[in-house]
């Protein structure tokens, strides 16, 4: 039986001595061969689902594995062809090469000689959330770049800075946090917490492997007070739509205008006002940005469902019942 392997991160030259651990493992003495196969020939590939297959590095590998207990062998892994940084399947066979081969678990080679990079980091902006709270799955963030292994000191790093501009910051406080690999490309960390006493704290946002050397490279990270939504003028409206809606409310202005200082993307921060829960069937629509600080949109027609009426975001049903709908308002997009 086979419970895994470790280390699963190998630098591209090979030569690390990797532990596959499990039970029952014969000894050499028995007249049994043990080999670890590194398969080349299938690394795994970063694009997500609906990418293009990864191609293959060059043929597997096999290589003689170790007895140190029953429930522990060990291989040397080989190096990479051509030095490529991949993720690539690692099984165990106790019968040799022409054996019965078992999955053990997959190996990350990367460069140890080489600083991580950094392309992206999203969300760009995240609202803050209150002192002590946990951060959920949806304040995870996902940095994008290169040469990322998922080594024991894994780490995000977050640069909290204070200026104007991006050529004039200074640093006020460093943050390391532990960060879940996903592929060579990719890895995940969660939210910082954020201890500024305004409106929105910035960051810059790099990767460690060792959780001392960083990426020359960064990108930006804004944690905001979310706006706030006081009232609705009007309150109701028919089904069909169009009716003219004015969200009041809290840091609309402010939000907006920093979204559009600070964004990366040529679009800025865009306002989004969703009728009914969004992700759960409300419809979103555009929002406008009114002089007074206020957010104007035009209520959409409302979305099919059973026993609809003439109200939607508020009035009386079919039976009589309130039929109120949440209103939603984003500045992020």
């Amino acid at each position: 039986r086979i419970y895994g392997l470790a280390p699963r991160a190998s630098p591209v030259g090979g030569g690390l001595r990797i532990a596959v651990v499990g039970s029952n493992f014969p000894p050499p003495a028995d007249g049994f061969e043990l080999a670890c196969r590194f398969g080349f020939d299938r690394p795994r590939g970063s694009g997500g689902d609906g990418g293009p297959p990864p191609t293959p590095l060059g043929a597997a590998v096999v290589v003689r594995a170790s007895f140190v207990s029953v429930s522990e062998l060990r291989c040397a892994a080989p190096p990479t062809p051509g030095r490529a940084h991949a993720t690539v399947p690692v099984e165990v066979s106790t019968s040799g090469a022409g054996g019965e081969w078992l999955a053990v678990g997959e190996v990350t080679y990367y460069d140890p000689r080489e600083l991580p990079h950094v392309w992206s980091a999203t969300p760009e902006f995240l609202p803050r959330r209150e002192a002590g709270a946990q951060a959920t799955q949806n304040e995870a963030i996902t940095v994008r770049g290169a040469n990322y292994a998922p080594t024991a000191e894994l780490a995000c790093v977050f640069e909290f800075v204070e200026g104007s501009d991006a050529q004039h910051t200074v640093a006020t406080r460093t943050l390391v946090q532990s960060a879940s690999f996903v592929t060579a490309s990719e890895l995940r960390c969660a939210a910082p917490d954020s201890l500024a006493l305004g409106p929105s704290e910035e960051a810059r946002v790099y990767v460690s492997l060792d959780g001392e050397a960083r990426s020359a490279e960064s990108a930006p990270l804004v944690l905001y007070d979310p706006p706030q939504v006081v009232s609705l003028e009007p309150r109701a409206g028919p089904c069909v739509g169009g009716t003219r809606v004015t969200v009041r409310g809290k840091r609309f202005f402010e939000l907006h205008a920093l979204m559009n200082q600070k964004s990366s993307n040529q679009k800025g921060g865009n306002l989004i006002v969703t009728f009914g829960r969004p992700g759960e069937g409300g419809v979103a629509v555009a929002g406008t940005l009114l002089d007074e600080g206020d957010v104007l949109a035009i209520a959409p027609p409302e979305p099919a469902r059973q026993g609809a009426t003439d109200a939607w975001w508020r009035g009386t049903g079919a039976d009589g019942a309130s039929a109120s709908v949440p209103v939603w308002l984003s500045v992020t997009g």
